[in-house]
């Protein structure tokens, strides 16, 4: 597959972002979500590539857990890994229009 059809593809995982809100870090959707993503930015940068690092480096669950931890530590970790990967997507997507034009 082609560059352009791989950040076609990418440029679809990011819209995608929203409607994995409403699920865990444990969801199937979430796991084949992400998985997709990641042989995106194999495809595009290889398997040590910079941008494949750090989207694998995000957290998607809590980085420590204590006993007085509660649901919500595990739905806001979530969330904010949600929003890191959206960033690091959305970068890689504005990097693409910048060397496209």
């Amino acid at each position: 597959m082609d560059a352009g059809h791989l950040y076609d593809d990418l440029e679809s995982r990011y819209r995608e972002i929203r409607e994995m809100k409403g699920e865990s870090a444990y969801s199937p959707a979430f796991k084949e979500w992400r998985q997709g993503v990641e042989s995106i930015l194999i495809a595009l940068y290889g398997p040590e590539g910079d941008p494949l690092v750090r989207f694998r480096a995000i957290p998607s669950t809590p980085l420590y857990l204590t006993c007085r931890i509660d649901d919500n530590v595990f739905q806001e970790a979530f969330l904010e890994g949600l929003e890191e990967a959206r960033i690091l997507i959305e970068e890689l997507l504005d990097r693409r229009r910048r060397f496209s034009t």
